[in-house]
């Protein structure tokens, strides 16, 4: 970071340059909608507290489990000309039982680490983006993982152009999931994306929450208030303040606010209802509220205290965490924009004042500085095991006088302090790395060059280890930095790094708090968006599903019945039993007493969604047993995906996959020429791999369909191999096309009056 010492010493800069966020924000162009509410919150009438409490409960249960993230979510992007793409994903799909419609196969993918924004958007972003939607897949997926070989890095320069001479933090390289994760910007050419502060799901100052709420919408007005609050102005701010709420009545610290300017001015009446409008749109902090001095007069006032119960102690300084939700539209101030509270526009399905976003992160980069293959698999294997396994161990923050140590300093007694009230060991040290530490659960230092092994830690599977550097993300030559690769390959179940140099802006890495979110049960790609605001440079490598610390809801019985064919006929059902145990949110605390580090129970699923083939088709109360009936189903085999939801602040959750066959078990069959057929009506049914070639030989797939097929075909998940204009094909399969490690081959049938009869998935495994 060659210019690092000329900003300010520890570059915690949460806002542009005033001329330049202007112009930025004058591109910002969010989506328009109407709104509406059934009673508007000006009005006099005074609700009983009663209600208050019940509306808060509601809305908080809805809050929370509309977010999260599960296999079941997540779609899997491949360079399909890759092979090394193509074993990445293997393994991945494999070993996190993602849906075959969730995998999609791009081609044409420039080979190089770095592409023109143009090029990302032509040949990336838009086919990923129309992929989704053909598929019938954007309401349900939450992230995005990019298997090997797709270009790290996005030259922005076209992007940027007409906007003059900016400041130099704006440097014109963007990550590939950066982009993707602000893709509603990046796909319209916004180049609001480079803004320090643009990811509004990332946490902040809690005082954030009191900043303009809907930009450059509401600028003017928000301004005005400002005005009158710093005058004392207590009715203009509130006049003011009701016109914003009006508009935007999903924005609960507009509500505080209000409640705070009525009770300066003696109105308890008005303070209580603005109040009790505030917890239950979605004010939870309690420790922010004890600390608040004008709300000092509503102190002993019953009704008050009843409220100030519901609130969490706990939450003093920073905005709280929540699931991520890809459907939910966010304000600049942090703020979810909770639908039930305005009317979607029925032609953009969104609001004037939000922005919505997309998880997304790297599988593993196999050339340049990246990984060996090998190394690549390795790493999804042991983030997959870490999963639910809360390891003992210490969280380690490494500060010294190096300025990329200090950029994030400041943040770093608070992050250790919550660590510790969970119940985790944390500590800082004044050293490059922690040194000779056995179970090193996460690790944030900040150097320029270092070697893992020289230090003698151990990192625990599922660990995320995270330096800053100027150039951690460059994938390509050599540049004479410690790659993020480095710690991929020590351990880390995730990493991330920099693609250009960023200067020391602690805005474009994570804060010291995505440990903390990761400890409280956050995925591994929640826990990295929750904690970087500007995150358009920062390339994020690992498995976005990692979540060692969660509690999820486990949606099963018995995970051998889960994983066995079920057979369906018109005289028969199949009844599956589903887990639904567990202690609640609610009572976690009284059925497992202590900090959270010590508890291991998983939560009880308080939701569930169900997907048949990929289609929502339950979204709402746990489900103890699933029958399954052959009604209106086509013959063939159908997949039902169950994910199971707690009702805890980040919606945590899981997933699991149930297959099943509707009718005769003949119907549409994959077989190998030479090898025997395969038996849908073995004992088992097993989906583990079930036959071994290596790259180098030969296979020949025979698919037979019923009589009254006119067409059949050869399909690896969602992409078509081969198909034959008649009611049976054999087709020979280029092996070493297929990457290495386990590959999900099936046969469909279409018949003559257009149905489609998909035959049951055939695991082989590839070896080298």
């Amino acid at each position: 970071m060659d210019d690092d010492r000329e900003l300010p010493p520890r570059g915690v800069a949460t806002e542009t340059p005033p001329q330049a966020r202007s112009r930025f924000l004058a591109l910002a162009g969010f989506p328009t909608g109407r709104y509406w509410q059934d009673q508007p919150p000006g009005g006099t009438r005074r609700r009983p507290v009663f209600v208050a409490v019940l509306a808060f409960v509601l809305l908080s249960v809805h809050r929370h489990l509309e977010a999260g993230i599960s296999p079941a979510e997540t779609v899997v992007v491949v360079n399909g000309e890759s092979f090394n793409s193509w074993t990445v994903a293997n393994h991945f799909i494999h070993l996190r039982d993602i849906p075959p419609n969730n995998v999609i196969v791009l081609r044409n993918v420039p080979s190089s680490e770095e592409i023109d924004v143009a090029t990302f958007r032509q040949r990336i972003l838009q086919p990923l983006l129309q992929e989704l939607d053909r598929r019938q897949l954007a309401p349900i997926i939450q992230c995005v993982a990019y298997s090997a070989d797709f270009p790290t890095a996005i030259d922005i320069s076209a992007d940027l152009e007409g906007l003059g001479e900016l400041p130099k933090i704006y440097t014109r390289k963007a990550s590939i999931n950066g982009l993707t994760y602000l893709y509603m910007l990046a796909h319209s050419a916004n180049p609001a994306y480079v803004l320090p502060v643009i990811n509004f799901y990332a946490r902040r100052e809690l005082d954030a929450y009191f900043s303009n709420p809907g930009g450059s919408a509401t600028k003017e007005r928000w301004e005005a208030v400002e005005r009158a609050q710093e005058e004392g102005n207590h009715q203009q701010a509130i006049a003011g303040l009701i016109e914003l709420l009006d508009d935007q009545p999903y924005q609960f610290p507009l509500a505080y606010l209000l409640a705070a300017h009525a009770a300066a001015v003696g109105d308890t009446e008005q303070a209580l209802r603005w109040f009790s409008t505030a917890v239950e749109r979605g004010w939870i902090a309690g420790g922010y509220l004890e600390a608040d001095d004008r709300f000092a007069a509503l102190r002993g006032n019953p009704e008050f205290e009843v409220l100030r119960s519901l609130l969490d102690p706990e939450i003093k300084s920073r905005q709280w965490p929540s699931g991520f939700e890809a459907q939910r539209w966010w304000c600049t101030n942090g703020v979810p924009i909770a639908m039930e509270l305005v009317e979607e526009d029925p032609q953009t399905h969104g609001t004037k004042y939000g922005v919505r976003f997309l998880l997304c992160t790297v599988l593993a980069v196999t050339r340049g500085n990246g990984l060996r293959l090998p190394e690549a698999v390795a790493a999804l294997e042991r983030s997959a095991k870490a999963d639910f396994t809360h390891p003992d161990g210490e969280f380690y923050f490494c500060v010294t006088d190096d300025i990329r140590t200090l950029t994030r300093a400041s943040l770093t007694p608070d992050a250790i302090d919550q660590l510790r009230q969970l119940g985790y060991q944390a500590r800082l040290i004044p050293r490059q790395l922690p040194v000779a530490r056995p179970r090193v659960l996460g690790v944030q230092f900040g150097t320029p060059s270092f070697s893992w092994d020289s230090c003698q830690s151990q990192l625990m599977p599922g660990a995320i280890a995270d330096n800053l550097t100027s150039v951690g993300g460059v994938m390509g030559p050599r540049v004479g930095q410690t790659n993020l690769s480095e710690l991929i390959r020590a351990g880390a179940a995730g990493s991330s790094g920099t693609v250009v140099e960023p200067y020391a802006i602690a805005n474009k890495f994570p804060s010291p708090f995505l440990y903390v979110y990761y400890a409280r049960g956050a995925s591994l790609a929640e826990a990295f968006y929750l904690s970087v605001t500007g995150p358009y440079q920062l390339l994020i490598v690992g498995d976005p599903l990692c979540r060692p610390f969660s509690h999820a809801p486990r949606p099963v019985q018995d995970e051998e019945a889960m994983r066995r064919l079920h057979f369906v006929t018109p005289d028969s059902s199949v009844r599956v039993e589903l887990n639904v145990s567990g202690p609640t949110y609610a009572n976690w605390e009284e059925v497992e007493p202590g900090p959270l580090a010590s508890r291991k129970q998983h939560l009880a699923p308080t939701r569930m969604r169900l997907l048949r083939d990929g289609k929502l088709i339950h979204d709402g109360a746990p489900i103890k047993n699933i029958s399954v009936t052959a009604d209106g189903l086509t013959a063939g085999y159908h997949r039902v995906d169950v994910i199971a939801i707690a009702d805890d602040p980040l919606s945590q959750r899981d997933s699991v996959g149930l297959g099943f066959w509707v009718g005769d078990p003949k119907r549409c069959t994959l077989e190998f020429v030479g090898n025997d057929s395969v038996d849908l009506q073995s004992e088992d049914g097993r989906f583990d791999l079930q036959m071994s070639l290596r790259a180098t030989e030969s296979l020949v797939i025979q698919v037979v369909g019923p009589s009254e097929a006119k067409r059949v075909s050869l399909w690896r998940d969602a992409e078509q191999l081969a198909v034959s204009e008649s009611d049976s094909g054999q087709f020979a399969v280029e092996v070493n096309e297929l990457g290495l490690g386990p590959v999900r081959l099936f046969p469909k049938a279409e018949l003559d009056d257009g149905r489609v009869v998909s035959g049951r998935p055939y695991w082989i495994e590839v070896l080298p």
